[in-house]
């Protein structure tokens, strides 16, 4: 699947660092590092970004967005095993959101 190559990464982080802090400055579980900062944006081009903590970023957004990148200007869909799958269909609400 073709994906446009400049794909906005630089939103979710700003949502990232902005929202009372959703998450940890820094992650680390035993010895594995799995980022030690939150970027405030993206640079450089698959697959070299500018350092391990936003290549990090790049998978995480990548997945939640549905899409694994397999090349510079290309993605393989992945929704069905991330973010919302072709089991989901969008539309109105159904039903009240809050109790009476």
């Amino acid at each position: 699947m073709q994906r446009d190559p400049d794909l906005q990464r630089d939103p979710p982080l700003d949502h990232a660092i902005g929202n009372a802090e959703p998450f940890p400055t820094q992650l680390r579980a035993g010895r594995v590092k799995y980022y030690g900062s939150i970027p405030t944006s993206i640079t450089g081009t698959y697959p070299n970004f500018g350092n391990t903590d936003q290549r990090f970023w790049v998978e995480c957004i990548n997945y939640m967005l549905g899409f694994y990148q397999t090349g510079s200007s290309s993605y393989t869909d992945v929704s069905a095993m991330a973010g919302y799958g072709s089991d989901f269909t969008w539309g109105p609400c159904k039903g009240r959101l809050f109790p009476r």
